[in-house]
Order: C-alpha cells, then sequence, then structure tokens
C-alpha cells in the first residue's frame, strides 16, 4: 500500500496548465505555415 501511495501522482495539471506563465511570451508570427516563404523546401 505505501507504493502506491508514493507512485500516486499528487496532482492532475494539463501541459498548458503547466506552462502557463510561457504562453504568449514570445514575439513571432501567428502561423508560419501561412507563410509560403517558410515552406520552401520543406519535404524536398
Amino acid at each position: 500500500m505505501a507504493i502506491a501511495q508514493r507512485m500516486k501522482p499528487k496532482s492532475s495539471v494539463s501541459a498548458l496548465e503547466a506552462a502557463e506563465t510561457l504562453v504568449g511570451c514570445l514575439e513571432a508570427p501567428p502561423d508560419l505555415s501561412t507563410n509560403k516563404d517558410y515552406l520552401k523546401g520543406f519535404g524536398e
């Protein structure tokens, strides 16, 4: 029983909740895939 209690997660949070202070901290275009210049040569 003691092992099961130690292995039990203390809380369950999503990856988004865990990284919420990092969301939106970078300045970048909203979506690079919409600019064809960024996709030149991709997959060749």
